[in-house]
């Protein structure tokens, strides 16, 4: 080996070893628990008796090897053969002691795990104890929460589990007591009814009537026959949920004695709760009150002091009020009420909160990691009452002086001085603990973020270099650029180690180097640094003063470095703001400017626009005013804050360049606080100071509205602070003092209740003051919501004296109570009108009535006379058409006789015409009627009809119009027909009423309204008509078309028969084509040019058409026309009949030209002629012809010529002498029908299908009974004769 290898292995060697002696350890850390027990318990419970495990969890971490102890009761405890110790009453135990060894594997029960977590094995009443880990290693000790481990008890009761039987008369009270055993953790008491013999259990329902005490026993207010529960038992249950088991007491079984069940009781006070109580914050509390009476107390529970019942968090149930989530704002007194109408005064109790709470943190203490030489902070601060303790530990030991201090400072730290600081925070509620390392750190600098990518600055800008540090002690830091230290005024190097250059400068540019060392090293960065030319403004927005609602433009245009030109955007800020453009649609982009459209004071500002490239940027801006209503004033205070006036001020709002002309105050309190109301308009715009009136006892704010010409601006804020008004006596006494009479018996007083604001003052209550024969009683109500109350009397309409005055605390109202005469309940009259009976005829909607009038004495009517009441019924349909007329009467003066010997009489309206009817009389107090007199019958004669129930337009032409309508809902008789009229209508001008036409069909529902101007409007009216006259009318608003192209009609073939189709056709609602005055059907044989033509239909939308060929091709048109030839047919449509082809389709020759087939016809002609000579030979005998009956054939009902012209043929099995099929008819043959040949009649149709129609669209049904043809169809028997 040469000399200078082995030279430079000797250095490399040597530094190696230099650099091995100053290389401290990183960091110096001392254990942390970050996992000890059941970290949210302070007590845990354990079965004795079990044979679960329980594992005490403690894990820990550091930078050193960590030993673990566990000590019980501050006595560590030791494992033989393993790195834990662990110690009791401060030795080590022996774990090969028999008490510590299983009894099934005689092997410790203890047992470890590597982290520092134990199991005990097998639980026992030795186990108990308080345990804590205690983690070491050679820089501190660490310690955990204290855990409270505590054998659970589970005592049964004392008694042992029979069956009492417990007696009690029904109405009484009853308590049934639990006498629950005393266990640890105390478990939940739950009272059981028994059910199916025993078999079914359910927890009791608790109500007012039922209830439990928190010692466990179980209140009756009165017992009922039904809390004999069938005689099944009841028993007290205690579940203990830790043991997961329910524990018995006895069983008890309740006798009711039913004879006293009608027995009243007041309201009393039985049992309640602890009347000081003391609240855990955060934590619930609970007042009982159980209160025993028949009829069963209400329960109400009001608080004294300290502010109303929150509903959300204090929850009034089964004679308890419990508060959830209790706050120290909740301390005050709470009052109980119970009341049953039988005592004038509710039954109270009264109990005193105190809210008290646990520690809680302020400043709780952190982990510190701090470097060799540096200081370190430990803050440890918590609120509670009573105020908190605080102790400092270092390493598990106290620090005595350092007791009630909040902080603990360590300076010039070393890493020797690596420790565990603990803080313990305790009052007589609870404690906190905290247990943090104190970890000192050394290592030579490290780059967090290096300047490894270029960094752009524009001129004149301030840039960062980057260049973030890390290492401890802390480095020492500076930068080169072209190996030149750079320091001064422009430079500034930051803690982190970054560099920031101010007003960078073009010469600036180039290289630059990070360097940073420190006792244990030294590191370095670099990075280039380019500077661009700035951005300038050329032409920026300009100022504007406008009226608001006009819009406003602002422009803006802007210069950059070249190289930057592409990333150039424009932003735009109002007051400073980046415009939204999305959340104010009002504003737009206007190429690189704005528009604001319709501008309001809310736009008034600075409007900046920004050029940038993201390296700089340049601002321009100007300023909009815009005239509009004011802004809402500002600063509104209080000053002077007296029982029933305040000083109000404010300073003016902007008024957006028009001067401010009024101002309004107006105020809220707290009794309403969502409600403003106007408390005074100030008319000079100079004053900004008005006195205000106010109710005592209110907690009020104001706020202010300014006006000026364009408008009212905003409210203003609320004032900065409210006016909380002094007690006084209240201003009024309640008002509409009065009595209801409505229950038989009973005194009922109401009065409008007082709403808080009229309180003026604390303990505001009613004083209700009722007098008798020289006596008063006083009644107080401390619920302001009452507005009434019920005293049974047993009398019937007997008067009291009564007032009704507010006081509170401050005393009553000075204005005296008016005194009011009041009633008790009232009742039936005694007396009953006499010789009920009708005066004259009656007429269709009236009729007039006499009877004896009734003895209005008060002890005979029994209440407030008020008149009679007429009820009229139709006979036998009482129950559901009963009406009744009140017929108002005085009761007359004193000097008046109580009887009157005349009639008395009343008219009624409204009758129901064309029915009969019965009615009576009876006498009316203020709420009860008397017996009824006799009973009369009588008829109303026919009256005129009600309107038809509606109508509506059906078709329109440009000179007519059709209409339909459905029958009144109120006859008043029977129909006789319908009138129909019009009247022009111009604008306002509405001509005179013309009749068009009188239909005496009282079946009609539709008319079509002729002779109509084109593009006219009118009120078309629709008459029902009786034989006593035309009803009232119904009309609806209706127009003509226009001359326009007319509705082409929509066709659809609804029904294909063999010989027939059902054709309907609808028109669209276009309101200014005409539909057709008429349309007919317009068909046509496929590959034929005969085109056939059906009847005109002027009322319906559907016809059917016959005579068709069965498996043939057929195509269809609907056609609309008028009287002027105009005409428009639908789109056509190919459809094919039902059936198979006839013979002669099949023929490949036309039969119709054999000669065979001429003959033949030649002959049956022939035998045709001999049958009709035979046939008027045989009249020539003196056979009658039955004309009405031959007519009937035809289709023509001589009796009933309002009937449809279709043929009205006889049902099957009905005997007439000419039905075909009769004995004595012309033919005898079902094949074939009789009837003339008028085009009119049926018979030309062939079959007649059940499928067709008749005029209201309904199917008509089949004509004569169907035989089977020879192809197995259905033959009507009166199918044509070939």
């Amino acid at each position: 080996m040469r000399p200078y290898s082995i030279l430079i292995f000797l250095v490399i060697l040597t530094v190696q070893c230099v650099l091995s002696v100053d290389q401290p350890p990183r960091v110096t850390q001392p254990p942390t628990i970050i996992i000890a027990g059941e970290s949210d318990k302070d007590v845990i419970f354990f079965d004795p008796d079990g044979s679960k495990p329980h594992v005490f969890p403690c894990i820990a971490t550091g930078n050193a090897t960590i030993k673990f102890e566990w000590t019980k009761n501050g006595k560590t405890l030791k494992i033989p053969n393993s790195k834990y110790n662990w110690t009791r009453n401060g030795n080590v135990i022996n774990l090969k002691d028999p008490k510590y060894i299983s009894n099934t594997t005689n092997t410790s029960k203890i047992v470890s795990s590597d982290e520092g977590t134990i199991t005990i094995m097998e639980l026992q009443d030795q186990d108990e104890g308080i345990y804590q880990c205690i983690a070491r290693n050679p820089y501190g000790v660490s310690k955990s929460k204290k855990i409270h481990f505590l054998k659970a008890t589970k005592r049964s009761f004392t008694e042992d589990a029979k069956t009492f039987t417990q007696k009690v008369i029904a109405a009484e009270p009853l308590k049934l007591e639990c006498n629950p055993p005393e266990n640890n953790p105390p478990g939940i008491i739950r009272w059981v009814q028994y059910s199916d013999e025993g078999q079914g259990k359910n927890y009791m329902d608790f109500s007012d009537r039922i209830s439990q005490d928190d010692k466990g026993n179980l209140y009756f207010a009165n017992v009922q026959k039904s809390d004999e529960n069938f005689g099944e038992e009841y028993t007290c249950e205690i579940q203990l949920k830790e043991l997961n088991m329910y524990i018995e007491g006895a069983f008890t079984k309740i006798k009711v004695d039913d004879s006293g069940k009608n027995n009243v009781f007041g309201a009393e006070l039985v049992y309640h709760s602890n009347d000081d109580v003391i609240g855990i914050k955060g934590k619930s509390v609970t007042f009982i009150c159980i209160f025993s009476g028949n009829p069963t107390p209400h329960i109400k529970w009001v608080r004294k002091s300290g502010g109303k019942i929150d509903s959300s968090r204090m929850i009034r149930k089964n004679q308890k009020l419990t508060i959830k989530n209790v706050s120290v704002d909740d301390s005050g007194v709470y009052e109980c009420r119970g009341e049953n109408n039988l005592l004038l005064s509710p039954v109270t109790h009264r109990f005193s909160l105190t809210v008290e709470s646990k520690p809680e943190w302020k400043a709780q203490p952190r982990k510190v990691d701090v470097g060799v030489e540096e200081t370190a902070i430990f803050e440890c601060k918590a609120d509670g009452i009573p105020k908190p303790d605080i102790q400092w530990f270092i390493n598990g030991a106290p620090v005595d002086e350092m007791r009630n201090k909040g902080q603990l400072k360590f300076e010039n730290l070393t890493r020797e001085d690596a420790k565990v600081i603990q803080c313990n925070v305790s009052n007589i509620h609870g404690h906190l603990w905290a247990d943090v390392p104190l970890s000192i750190m050394a290592f030579k600098p490290e780059l967090k973020k290096k300047f490894e990518n270029d960094v752009k600055v524009s001129e004149g800008k301030s840039v960062t270099l980057p260049c973030e540090v890390d290492g401890k002690p802390t480095p020492r830091i500076y930068w080169k650029r072209k190996d030149q230290k750079m320091e001064g005024p422009n430079y500034t190097i930051m803690p982190s180690g970054n560099m920031i250059i101010k007003n960078a400068a073009m010469s600036e540019a180039g290289r630059w180097t990070c360097f940073a060392e420190n006792r244990y090293g030294k590191i370095k960065a670099s990075g280039e640094l380019i500077v661009r030319r700035k951005t300038v403004i050329e032409s920026g927005p300009s100022s504007q003063k406008i009226t608001h609602g006009t819009d406003s433009h602002f422009k803006c245009q802007a210069d950059t470095d070249p190289n930057e030109q592409d990333n150039l955007v424009y932003l735009w800020l109002k007051d400073g703001e980046p415009i939204d453009f999305q959340k104010n649609p009002r504003v737009e982009r206007e190429g690189n400017g704005i528009i604001i459209k319709g501008v309001t004071s809310e736009d008034t500002g600075r409007y900046m626009c920004m050029a940038s490239n993201s390296l700089d940027n340049d601002t321009a801006s100007a300023k909009l005013e815009v005239i509009a209503p004011p802004d809402p004033p500002i600063n509104v205070d209080i000053s002077s804050c007296l029982s029933r006036s305040v000083i109000v001020s404010w300073q003016k709002g902007f008024n957006n360049f028009s001067p401010i002309t009024k101002y309004h105050v107006e105020y809220n309190h707290s009794y309403a606080p969502n409600k403003w109301t106007r408390a005074k308009t100030v008319n000079v715009s100079s004053i900004t100071e008005v006195k205000v009136n106010l109710s005592p006892h209110a907690n009020y704010t104001f706020r202010v509205i300014a006006e000026n010409r364009l408008g009212k601006s905003k409210p203003s804020e609320r004032s900065l602070t409210a006016c909380y008004t002094n007690s006084d006596t209240p201003d009024k006494n309640p008002s509409n003092v009065h009595t209801d009479r409505s229950r038989t018996g009973w005194l009922i007083i109401k009065w409008d209740k007082m709403p808080e604001i009229e309180h003026n003052g604390p303990g505001f209550r009613y004083n209700l003051f009722i007098k008798k024969d020289g006596k008063t009683n006083k009644t107080e109500i401390y619920d302001w919501e009452e507005n009434k109350k019920e005293i049974y009397i047993g009398s019937v309409y007997e008067p009291y004296e009564i007032f009704v005055e507010a006081e509170n605390e401050e005393g009553s109202c000075s204005e005296p109570a008016v005194l009011h005469i009041g009633y008790t309940g009232e009742a039936a009259p005694l007396t009953a009108p006499g010789n009920f009976g009708l005066v004259g005829n009656a007429s269709a909607k009236s009729a007039t009535f006499e009877w004896d009038p009734v003895d209005t004495a008060p002890e005979m009517i029994r209440g407030r006379f008020k008149g009679y009441q007429i009820r009229y019924w139709k006979t036998g349909e009482k129950n559901t058409t009963l009406i009744k007329v009140e017929v108002p009467r005085s009761p007359p003066d004193e000097t008046r006789i109580k009887k009157r010997v005349v009639k008395d009489t009343a008219t009624i309206d409204g009758l129901p015409p064309y029915s009969d009817l019965e009615a009576d009389v009876v006498a009316a107090n203020t709420y009860f009627v008397s017996n009824a007199s006799n009973t009369i019958s009588f008829s109303t004669p026919e009256g005129v009809p009600g309107r038809v129930k509606s109508a509506k337009v059906y078709r329109r032409g440009t000179e007519f119009i059709t209409i339909s309508w459905e029958p009144p809902e109120e006859p008043n008789g029977i129909l006789i027909g319908y009138e129909i009229g019009y009247r022009k209508v111009n604008g306002f001008d509405i001509g005179e009423i013309v009749t068009t036409k009188e239909y005496d069909n009282p079946y009609r529902q539709m008319a079509i309204v002729n002779n109509l101007d084109m593009n006219q409007e009118y009120m078309i009216y629709i008459w029902a008509k009786t034989k006593a006259g035309r009803g009232e009318g119904f009309y609806l608003d209706a127009k003509t078309a226009n001359n326009n192209k007319m509705i082409k009609p929509q066709m659809e073939i609804v029904l294909i028969g063999e010989d027939f189709v059902n054709v309907t056709w609808t028109l669209n609602n276009d309101q200014n084509s005409p539909a057709g005055s008429y349309h007919f059907v317009r068909y046509k044989e496929v590959g034929k040019n005969t085109v056939i033509k059906s009847s005109n239909e002027t009322m319906n939308n559907w016809m059917n058409v016959s005579n068709l060929e069965p498996n043939r091709n057929y195509e269809f048109w609907v056609v609309g026309a008028n009287s002027k030839g105009d005409e428009e047919a639908s789109d056509s449509k190919v459809i094919k009949t039902k059936g198979e082809p006839s013979p002669s389709v099949k023929s490949e020759t036309n039969i119709a030209q054999a000669p065979w087939f001429i003959i033949m016809m030649i002959l049956i002609a022939v035998l045709i002629l001999i049958l009709i000579i035979v046939c008027f030979i045989k009249r020539s005998r003196g056979e009658k012809y039955n004309v009405q009956e031959r007519e009937k054939l035809r289709g023509n009902d001589i009796e009933n010529p309002e009937k449809d012209l279709f043929n009205e043929y006889p049902k099957s099995g009905e005997t007439d002498p000419l039905a075909a099929g009769s004995p004595d008819s012309f033919d005898n043959d079902d094949h074939k029908v009789l009837g003339g040949s008028e085009t009119d009649s049926m018979a030309e149709y062939g079959d007649v299908d059940p499928s067709k129609f008749n005029e209201d669209g309904s199917f008509i049904g089949q004509y004569g009974s169907q035989k089977p043809d020879e192809k197995g169809n259905q033959q009507s028997a009166m199918s044509t004769f070939v």
